[in-house]
């Protein structure tokens, strides 16, 4: 915490994120997403330890939630995040140590909607106004985890674009798409312009076909 400034004063960890997503021009309704990396830089420590209302010195039981956060869940303590979980007192962290609990990490993301995804499965036996993952908080999580689930591309010559096989949901790190001029029976042709921390190995431009 800043010298000088009282804890009142200080924006939410999900105002935070919320201001640090870049703009997809790719579909026709624009959607915000999380550059690659920028998670590393927003979701440290300090910021879990603040979000989640903990001070240190940390218990056992702390310290390796903290760390489970840091080195295996931070796209999912993203996500929960920005559907404002870090505004109720003691909700993110219980949140967080059910994925703990249940091994869930990123590696398991996307998450499906509706009433049999893994979210409403974290609380069986749980009583409506108990729970964490209602109905709508799950659908909340849906719609906002692909803003960190945004693929990196590479560049090769030989890359398909077919191989990557990406859900219907993802969002396109595209900064500025221009038509091109040529049409096919296929449909048409765009110039895209991809975030440079989502292209590898080359810093060249790729296009891709919509």
């Amino acid at each position: 915490m800043s010298d000088g400034v009282a804890a009142d004063d200080l924006p939410y960890l999900s105002e935070t994120l919320f201001k640090n997503l870049d703009t997809s021009d790719f579909d026709n309704t624009p959607r915000k997403f999380m550059c690659h990396d920028g998670l590393d830089e927003l979701v440290t420590r300090d910021s879990v330890l603040d979000a989640m209302q903990m001070e240190e010195p940390l218990d056992d039981d702390d310290r390796q939630l903290v760390n489970f956060i840091l080195k295996n869940a931070k796209k999912i303590f993203a996500t929960s995040v920005s559907i404002e979980l870090d505004q109720v007192e003691g909700l993110l962290k219980k949140a967080m140590q059910l994925f703990q609990k249940k091994g869930i990490d990123d590696s398991k993301l996307p998450f499906k909607d509706g009433p049999h995804s893994t979210l409403q499965d974290l609380e069986p036996g749980i009583k409506h106004r108990s729970k964490i993952w209602r109905e709508n908080k799950v659908h909340e999580f849906f719609n906002n985890q692909w803003r960190f689930l945004v693929p990196v591309f590479l560049t090769h010559p030989e890359t398909n674009m077919d191989n990557y096989n990406l859900p219907a949901s993802t969002i396109f790190p595209v900064l500025k798409k221009e038509e091109v001029l040529e049409k096919g029976s296929f449909g048409k042709v765009f110039k895209c312009s991809i975030h440079p921390k989502h292209i590898k190995y080359s810093r060249n431009p790729v296009s891709l076909a919509s």
